[in-house]
């Protein structure tokens, strides 16, 4: 490397050296301050400190409901929905008992929501709008469910179900079921 430099020092000294070694420089100083952790002169600091130093939210008058549901192959079973419109439910539609080659067994189960879309878990196989092929939870919560999740200025609302135990033979599917609301303070 002191050859290289030794070598080509009238370059480096001459006019062209300089002006590159400026423009390195040069460089090198936009990339600490833009990337180097430091606040940039363009960010307006009072902004930061008021974002950083604002109260988190805070959900109040919420709603929680947690249920086991025990639904038979081929029925349903209709829910208040806490988190829609007075006399809005939630059906929860049992539609088949299966063994497939990848759970065994899982439940066919269908969510009318009113029109809402929900969405699952990857354990769970989404087969329809609102259609799961549901297995029996076996590990992380999420993973084996289906939920719908929303969010608002004025607060939240979720829903949430999973398989927690299926007997083929008598055709029972029980359900953990569980929906909340809350508004931000």
């Amino acid at each position: 490397m002191f050859d290289l430099l030794l070598r080509n020092r009238e370059w480096l000294f001459s006019g062209i050296g300089v002006t590159a070694l400026a423009l390195l420089g040069m460089i090198g100083k936009f990339a600490w301050s833009r990337f180097g952790g430091k606040p940039h002169p363009e960010v307006d600091s009072a902004a930061v400190s008021v974002a950083t130093e604002a109260p988190p939210l805070a959900p109040r008058n919420i709603a929680y409901v947690e249920r086991t549901l025990h639904v038979q192959n081929g029925a349903y079973i209709d829910l208040p929905d806490v988190n829609a419109h007075r006399g809005s439910r939630i059906r929860i539609s049992v539609k088949a008992i299966e063994n497939t080659e990848f759970f065994s067994p899982a439940a066919r189960i269908h969510v009318d929501l009113g029109g809402a879309l929900i969405t699952c878990g990857r354990k769970v196989k989404q087969e329809g709008v609102n259609a799961f092929l549901v297995p029996v939870r076996d590990g992380h919560e999420e993973e084996y469910s289906v939920f719908r999740f929303f969010s608002h200025s004025n607060g939240f609302a979720f829903m949430r179900i999973f398989v927690t135990h299926i007997n083929p033979h008598a055709g029972d599917v029980d359900i953990n079921f569980v929906q909340t609301r809350g508004a931000w303070s």
